[in-house]
């Protein structure tokens, strides 16, 4: 199901991982995040606020991650997730309480 927050990834000006330039929108999506606190289950995503823009690579790097821990793995998502938070907040995508 296509919602808001994963159809902006075309808008996203760059990977909130990497940096990768996005100019056509065609080069980052949401990459939800795996952890089971930001409620993520055995058969289901996390809701997509908890989601970051990320491009293939890093995409994979953190649900993959051959080579890296799992805490790493979830230190570069949050890292990309509080970039992609700070996209939307400051492009009026969403609005703090």
């Amino acid at each position: 199901m296509k919602t808001k927050l994963r159809e902006l990834a075309k808008e996203a000006p760059h990977c909130m991982g990497c940096g990768l330039e996005n100019p056509n929108g065609d080069l980052v999506c949401l990459a939800h995040s795996n952890e089971l606190a930001d409620g993520r289950g055995a058969y289901h995503k996390c809701n997509d606020l908890y989601g970051a823009y990320l491009c293939a690579l890093c995409h994979c790097r953190v649900d993959v991650g051959h080579g890296y821990t799992k805490a790493e793995k979830h230190e570069y998502h949050k890292k990309a997730w509080l970039v992609t938070m700070r996209w939307w907040i400051d492009n009026g995508h969403i609005k703090p309480s």
